[in-house]
This record gives structure tokens, sequence and C-alpha cells, in this order.
């Protein structure tokens, strides 16, 4: 039988939210103390059930932000991206598209920033070859949206790995 999280808490003398925190990696938790709760989290070999977590989401709008360049390839993105997520039409998905010119680093910027800011659920990003767009790409993820990078890629950035 698979623990669960509530057991890990009481394990390392902490809250639900604090081993929440720890296996998503959010900010608010001491060094020592994560160090603490990853350690029981492998060692009970902990895994998150797909299925408790599609119930959390049931009846929650999921706002993806979708930021692509203009490239000659942004209709089989747009496309691709349609496609795969009519697989999860069974949730309510919000999906924004929005596209800069290759070149135009300051406007990827700004729509990353203000991704974070409107607390987006995700964001499909074909990033710009900059430390700034790796530097906002960390940035989210400290914050909890995870980047999932297409078409590009930005291999010191935090984006999300398959």
């Amino acid at each position: 039988m698979s623990v669960t999280i509530k057991e890990i808490a009481d394990m390392a003398g902490v809250h639900r939210s604090t081993v929440d925190k720890v296996l998503h990696d959010r900010p608010g938790v001491s060094d020592p103390v994560r160090k603490r709760v990853q350690m029981i989290i492998d060692q009970c070999n902990y895994q998150i059930n797909p299925i408790g977590k599609a119930l959390q989401m049931q009846g929650r709008l999921l706002r993806i932000a979708v930021l692509l360049l203009e490239v000659d390839a942004q209709t089989s993105l747009k496309q691709g991206i349609g496609d795969e997520l009519r697989q999860y039409e069974s949730f309510q998905i919000q999906t924004d598209y929005f596209s800069t010119p290759y070149t135009d680093i300051r406007s990827q910027v700004r729509l990353l920033e203000q991704c974070r800011k409107d607390r987006v659920d995700g964001i499909i990003l074909s990033p710009s070859n900059s430390d700034q767009i790796e530097e906002q790409m960390k940035l989210c993820k400290e914050n909890g949206i995870p980047v999932v990078t297409v078409n590009s890629d930005r291999k010191g950035s935090e984006r999300f790995r398959l």
C-alpha cells in the first residue's frame, strides 16, 4: 500500500502543505526541512496519485498561455498543441495564444512577466535564444508555473522536462 502525503508529513513532523511544497519544488521551505522531507519521500518511494490529482482539478478552469515565435512552423505548432489538448476535453482548459517576432525578446519577456502576474496554470513556450528569456522561465518555475518548450530550447532554463 502506498504512503499518503499526510503520513509523510507525520513522519517528518511537518504540515501537509510543507510536503506539497517539497513535492512541487515550491518556495517557503528551509533547506534542512526540505532535505528531511525529500529523504522520507524517497525512502517511501512516494508517487503522486494521478486519479487524485485529476479529481482535485475537476471543475477548475486551467489557463494555459501559448507563447509562440512568428516562424514558418507556427501553424503546425498550433495544430499540434490543439490536437494534444483535445485529449483533455473533459477538463476545462482555456488556451490563450500569443506570438512575437523572432527577434523581439522584449515582447516575449513582457508576455512571460504578464503570465506570472496573471498566475496562469502553465505556459507553452517557443523561446527566443536569450538569457533574459531563460531568467523569466526560472522565475515562472519559482512561482509554480510550469513551462514547456516547443520548437526550440534553453538548456539552462527551468523548463518542464518530459
